[in-house]
């Protein structure tokens, strides 16, 4: 007898934690707003018709998806919740309108055309936490005039902040060892880039076209300059190279004076 009563005092404690999960559960999906398509804690879609012009991620969200938010032209401004670890592919491209953009420490890559084409973003810091700035994540964000970029990056994508042509000056941290092909082209207004001594390579066409480009310092530690990598800078009259470097097929402009050092 005692045996079967405690049989039913568990069964009895097991429904009800069940519908205290589901309740939970239900209150979860609730405190999301109307207008954000969500999969569990990922935002994969939103309704544009609905959204706000500053829009505040709430916070419980993980994971803006692919696409989540693209081309949404009347938003000015985003502020993410901490909770959010990763942006993802296309998250916010073509949002012609976005001024701002709050990225929080809990980030860890931006993907891929994140915010390609964000025409209005005028300038973004990204945190320490974020590891990756993705292929094309800045591109065509033409009225970019100025990036942080934290130590804790070791990669810039390829053509990452490629038509960024607001974008006066760079400084890439010592925590990079690559910068990816085209990851600076067209930079038109770029005037000046230290590149650190823990870069190896220059990737091809890395800053094409940065015809204001005045003066660049190439570390002892860069193995190789790829093809047309400063070609179109015609601002940049001279440069000092390691000896043991390998210069890629037109990497610089005719008038260029290479020095090696």
């Amino acid at each position: 007898m005692k045996l079967t009563k405690l049989f039913v005092a568990a069964a009895v404690l097991l429904a009800a934690v069940a519908v205290l999960v589901a309740k939970m559960g239900s209150a979860l999906e609730e405190s999301y707003p109307s207008y954000l398509k969500m999969d569990g804690s990922k935002v994969i879609g939103c309704d544009k018709d609905a959204l706000p012009q500053n829009l505040v991620i709430p916070n419980g969200v993980t994971e803006i998806g692919e696409e989540a938010f693209s081309y949404c032209k009347s938003l000015t401004s985003v502020t993410i919740p901490k909770s959010v670890t990763e942006i993802g592919r296309n998250a916010f491209s073509g949002c012609s309108s976005l001024t701002s953009v709050t990225i929080p420490k809990s980030v860890t890559e931006i993907g891929r055309e994140a915010f390609y084409k964000c025409e209005s973003l005028t300038s973004v810091t990204i945190p320490k936490s974020v590891t990756k700035i993705g292929d094309f994540a800045f591109d065509g964000c033409s009225s970019l005039t100025s990036v942080t970029i934290p130590s804790s990056v070791t990669e810039i994508g390829k053509l990452a902040f490629e038509g960024c042509e607001s974008l006066q000056s760079v400084t890439i941290p010592s925590s990079v060892t690559e910068i990816g092909d085209g990851a600076f082209a067209d930079c038109s207004s770029l005037t000046s880039v230290t590149i650190p001594k823990s870069v190896t390579e220059i990737g091809g066409s890395a800053f094409v076209g940065c015809n204001s480009l005045t003066s660049v310092t190439i570390p002892s530690g860069v193995t190789e300059i790829g093809a047309y990598a400063f070609a179109g800078c015609n601002s940049l009259t001279s440069v000092t190279i390691p000896s043991s470097t390998r210069i890629g097929r037109d990497a610089f402009p005719d008038g260029t004076k290479v020095i090696r050092k």
